[in-house]
């Protein structure tokens, strides 16, 4: 399932470098699963994991790809998705997390989760920088309280560093088209 999700990601990437498509990445992370399993026990707290991905799943289009990416977290890879979709498709999954009760055996519970979120492919460049830019937004989210949602903004340090290698790669770029710098092949014997 990991496994999926992160080839499913790294395809997106490589599709949304390729054709200039913004994607993006969610990840879901269940607050208080671990109450539930201590007040409940084991099968209200995997009633409770098997439902918030049947309502990801629900959220999601039939492009997307989920998979759980840890015992209290959700991943989603969504293709072909601008900032307005993801805003609409955030919007939905918190508003289902507030009104959600999970019913097993003679018990219900109320639910809360938090999502972070990162669009794709501008400034990343590896499957494992997107998840580590939503592990952030994430943190962010559930900083703000119960059934948030964030989406990663770079930080001014971010976007300076950024710039930087911007302007080097166009510096090298002009230097070989001047032909002010050459490679050569030495070969390893």
């Amino acid at each position: 399932n990991k496994s999926r999700l992160r080839d499913a990601l790294h395809n997106a990437l490589n599709y949304g470098k390729r054709f200039q498509v913004p994607n993006a990445y969610l990840l879901v992370g269940l607050n208080g699963l671990s109450d539930i399993h201590g007040a409940h026990g084991r099968e209200a707290s995997d009633a409770v994991t098997v439902a918030v991905g049947q309502m990801i799943e629900r959220a999601l289009r039939s492009i997307d790809t989920i998979g759980r990416v840890d015992v209290d977290r959700f991943g989603a890879v969504l293709s072909n998705c601008d900032e307005e979709g993801l805003n609409g498709l955030l919007s939905r999954l918190v508003r289902s997390f507030e009104q959600e009760t999970i019913e097993f055996g003679e018990h219900s519970v109320s639910i809360s989760a938090s999502v972070g979120a990162v669009q794709f492919p501008e400034d990343v460049h590896t499957a494992t920088e997107i998840m580590g830019r939503a592990e952030t937004a994430l943190m962010e989210a559930r900083t703000q309280g119960e059934n948030q949602a964030s989406i990663y903004r770079p930080t001014e340090q971010e976007k300076y560093k950024l710039r930087n290698k911007l302007l080097v790669a166009q510096q090298i770029e002009d230097a070989l088209r001047e032909e002010q710098i050459c490679f050569a092949f030495q070969p390893i014997v």
